[in-house]
């Protein structure tokens, strides 16, 4: 967890300089190069082989192999393995110059997801749980314009539905996840949710995995306690 937190800080201060492997290196003054090798030779486990160790984690003791399809949602929106919640890959997925998220992270699928189905995306974020407090709205590719979304939290009065985005806290993991509602059973209780980076496994259906759902103390619940709860467009 060390060498992913440090090289979460190395990919700031490479983004500050605005350098990426994947754009053209842009001039940047003579102060802030001397700065980036500092940063480079104090955090010796990253260096120039910061890859090493990425790819180590992309590719031992996988749940399914990295990149592998797990599934397809209703809409026929895939699903790839990131192998295991160790793995953080530094390769950004884009779609038409729309950037998606990095591959194959939880919210590289709902915005992937989204982007698909309804035309729409959020915001970068750093991490899943950020998106809760952080992203009041998505943007409509087509147009720009802003469509509002509101919390409804754990234990809320309205019961998760089709298309809302389910955020866990950062407690799970340090980072939180997010997952799409694919469709809700009452009758049986639970919800089916569409997801990246969480088992990794194959998906049983059209579908990543159910969570039990009841109705207690006047609210739905969904029983993980780690989620916070759901967002929904604005009608």
């Amino acid at each position: 967890m060390r060498q992913h937190s440090e090289y979460r800080s190395f990919l700031t201060v490479v983004d500050s300089l605005r350098i990426h492997k994947h754009l053209p290196l842009r001039p940047v003054k003579q102060i802030s190069t001397f700065f980036l090798t500092c940063f480079l030779l104090f955090h010796g486990t990253i260096g120039w082989s910061a890859e090493e160790p990425l790819l180590e984690a992309c590719s031992t003791q996988c749940v399914t192999a990295y990149g592998e399809l797990l599934g397809r949602s209703p809409g026929d929106v895939p699903a790839y393995s990131n192998c295991s919640s160790q793995c953080v890959s530094q390769d950004p997925n884009q779609i038409n110059d729309t950037y998606m998220g990095m591959e194959w992270q939880c919210v590289e699928y709902a915005r992937r997801w989204l982007f698909r189905t309804e035309g729409l995306v959020f915001e970068s974020v750093d991490v899943a749980a950020d998106i809760w407090n952080g992203i009041s709205y998505l943007v409509d590719t087509s147009s720009n314009d802003k469509r509002k979304l509101r919390n409804l939290p754990n234990g809320s009065d309205e019961s998760p539905r089709r298309g809302d985005l389910l955020i866990w806290s950062s407690e799970y993991l340090g980072t939180g996840h997010i997952a799409v509602v694919a469709r809700v059973d009452h009758e049986k209780g639970y919800v089916e949710v569409l997801e990246q980076n969480f088992l990794n496994q194959k998906w049983p259906g059209k579908y990543a995995r159910r969570i039990p759902m009841q109705q207690r103390q006047g609210g739905v619940w969904l029983d993980d306690e780690l989620i916070i709860g759901w967002k929904r467009l604005v009608d």
